[in-house]
């Protein structure tokens, strides 16, 4: 096994981190994805990321993300530069992302979702505890999902919520979604 050594120290809970790519390149063999993309976001403001289908914006968001691996260029957090090979390890760094796609069990309910996303899952999961954090973590949320059905049981809209819910369990400091409305609450 390789042991992964952190090249920078975790983000504070709660505490927005700012990104910055430099040069940021990708290939597929001879295509070229994005050539040499520089961008500035600072901890704690908004940005939206606009272009044509094919214009790179997935594949700049999954090079910061550890889905790629870029080709040439860095990525910095919080100005030091960072090595994300992972999903896992740019969580690690407060970098979060909302899937255009679902991704929820359709058989399990919403609780267990949301506590068998999050990075580590202990080999007995204490459901007690379990609940009465989830429904303490609901009380701070602006709207509510029923957490105790299944969520083949949930309207889409129910669906996107509760996957909102896991990126916030999931505590990025700097959060992606592919979708404009993705935060808003429709009902």
């Amino acid at each position: 096994m390789i042991a992964h050594i952190r090249d920078t120290p975790l983000p504070q809970a709660g505490r927005a981190v700012g990104i910055q790519t430099i040069g940021m390149t990708m290939r597929f063999g001879s295509f070229t994805a994005l050539d040499n993309v520089s961008i500035d976001i600072p901890a704690g403001t908004f940005h939206a990321l606009l272009g044509e289908n094919g214009a790179g914006k997935s594949t700049l968001v999954k090079c910061i993300m550890g889905f790629y691996h870029q080709t040439s260029g860095s990525l910095s957090v919080d100005d030091r530069e960072v090595s994300v090979q992972s999903p896992r390890d740019a969580a690690t760094y407060g970098l979060g992302m909302v899937y255009q796609q679902f991704t929820l069990v359709p058989s399990l309910t919403g609780a267990e979702n949301l506590v068998i996303n999050r990075t580590h899952v202990p080999a007995v999961i204490n459901w007690a505890r379990e609940r009465k954090d989830l429904a303490a973590f609901m009380e701070r949320m602006p709207f509510k999902i029923p957490l105790d059905r299944p969520v083949s049981e949930l309207a889409a809209g129910e669906k996107q919520k509760l996957r909102n819910r896991q990126a916030a369990l999931s505590r990025p400091q700097l959060s992606h979604s592919r979708r404009a409305d993705i935060g808003a609450d429709t009902g």
